[in-house]
């Protein structure tokens, strides 16, 4: 548990505020940056945007620390020049280590800060990172000499502060094996039509050697037999009946009368018949895929939007296909359009 003395130390201006963030958040921020050398931290708003510098504090203790080291291999060195590069080329490597992982923590910092209420919703756990997480972390950020690559794993850490656990050792070492892979934007360009743990096939078609590539990469489970997201019978208030799916927090259904297009054993139907219920084919996510599917920008309610008009395209006028929202305790909050429900 960190103290009111760690705090300081790491230095968070007052100027970055932390309104409407859980402590539970702020504490394993705090935990993460002390434990990956980022010591002092400072915000400030330049041409209305957000602007993060993280920079190198030397402690007291780091200070002591060099003295001591410079003692201890000063008589080494003072006569062996190979051996004073040596320290110099390690001294270098250390202070650019520490560089990327302090750039890898000002964007977590942004990453945080844009959060939405949603983004945060799971983010109570316990008030420090892991330090199973941090050290494996720490291999690959410090690492991260460009720009793009410390947005990544900026954008690890942040999800991980917000939900703990989003991240294993694997995934960690997978994303840093996926860096130049041709799955990478592939998978960034369909995580924009993911809902939950899959990506409606609909909104999303892929070729077979597409798929397979992305299966290759450990992002997509293998999908050879077309697996179906259902759509389950249900009876509205009113004694309609219907079938509906509903996910995170909103959803699709389709009312029985008038029926709607479906075809009987078809897998690549948009809509096809499972038992009593209606199917449609997906591209599921492994949990590999669905952590880094989470380092993207989401909006459910959009994607579920546009699943529906792709049904509603495929069947006759008339076919009632209407957007759901999940209430707290059930759903079904009932909307005939796009417009927000």
């Amino acid at each position: 548990m960190m103290t009111g003395k760690d705090e300081d130390k790491v230095g968070i201006a007052a100027s970055w505020s932390w309104e409407g963030v859980q402590a539970s958040i702020k504490s394993r921020f705090l935990s993460a940056a002390d434990s990956l050398g980022a010591s002092w931290l400072k915000s400030k708003a330049v041409n209305n945007e957000r602007t993060v510098a993280i920079k190198s504090a030397s402690t007291q203790s780091m200070v002591a620390l060099i003295e001591a080291a410079t003692k201890a291999v000063g008589d080494q060195i003072k006569d062996d020049p190979e051996a004073a590069a040596r320290l110099l080329r390690a001294v270098h490597k250390a202070g650019k280590q520490g560089e990327n992982l302090e750039a890898t923590m000002a964007y977590a910092v942004e990453e945080i800060a844009s959060s939405t209420a949603d983004d945060r919703i799971e983010a109570e756990g316990p008030s420090e990172l892991s330090t199973h997480f941090l050290s494996h972390y720490e291999q690959f950020a410090e690492r991260a000499s460009d720009e793009l690559a410390r947005e990544k794993w900026g954008k690890v850490l942040a999800s991980e502060i917000m939900k703990p656990g989003t991240f294993s050792a694997k995934m960690l070492r997978l994303i840093d094996e996926l860096e130049g892979s041709p799955a990478v934007p592939l998978f960034t360009d369909i995580c924009k039509f993911r809902i939950a743990g899959f990506i409606p096939s609909a909104l999303a078609p892929l070729s077979r050697a597409d798929a397979m590539t992305l299966e290759e990469a450990d992002l997509l489970r293998p999908n050879d037999l077309g697996l179906l997201q259902v759509l389950f019978r249900s009876t509205l208030e009113g004694g309609e009946k219907c079938w509906v799916a509903c996910w995170e927090r909103y959803g699709v259904g389709i009312m029985e009368t008038p029926p709607p297009k479906i075809k009987v054993g078809s897998p690549n139907a948009l809509l096809s018949n499972d038992g009593d219920n209606l199917a449609f084919e997906i591209h599921p996510l492994t949990s590999v895929g669905r952590a880094i599917a989470s380092l993207n920008p989401y909006n459910e309610l959009e994607v579920v939007k546009a699943l529906r008009q792709a049904f509603v395209a495929d069947n006759p006028p008339g076919v009632r296909i209407f957007l759901v929202k999940r209430n707290e305790d059930h759903f079904i909050t009932i909307s005939d359009s796009d417009d927000p429900i």
